[in-house]
């Protein structure tokens, strides 16, 4: 913004120097013109820079709602169960039915053949 300002300036600087030459209600006519244009030159940068900080800080903000790795693990651990303890489950189903498959046919059943 102070770099806007002095850009706005520098172009009046000789003009500034010289006001003394000059009546003082046209002086304070071309100082009030002067500080106007400053005054603009800096609300435009300001804004500029508003827009600028908004979508920074917007993207910042999304950023900080996704979850982490860690936060995805405990999601899923709260939802399905510990995987470790549900692989142990699976094994030990399979271990059950591939048992029961093995011992031939159960007592309850009878083939009429």
């Amino acid at each position: 913004v102070a770099v806007g300002v002095a850009w706005s300036l520098q172009d009046h600087l000789p003009y500034i120097a010289s006001l003394y030459e000059i009546t003082l209600l046209q002086g304070a006519s071309e100082m009030v013109r002067i500080i106007l244009r400053t005054a603009v030159v800096a609300s435009l940068l300001l804004l500029f820079l508003g827009v600028v900080d908004f979508f920074c800080q917007r993207h910042r903000f999304i950023r900080s709602l996704r979850m982490t790795p860690e936060e995805i693990r405990e999601e899923q651990r709260a939802m399905y169960g510990d995987p470790l303890l549900s692989r142990q489950r699976q094994t030990q189903h399979r271990a059950l039915v591939q048992a029961h498959s093995c011992s031939g046919p159960s007592p309850d059943r009878q083939d009429a053949t």
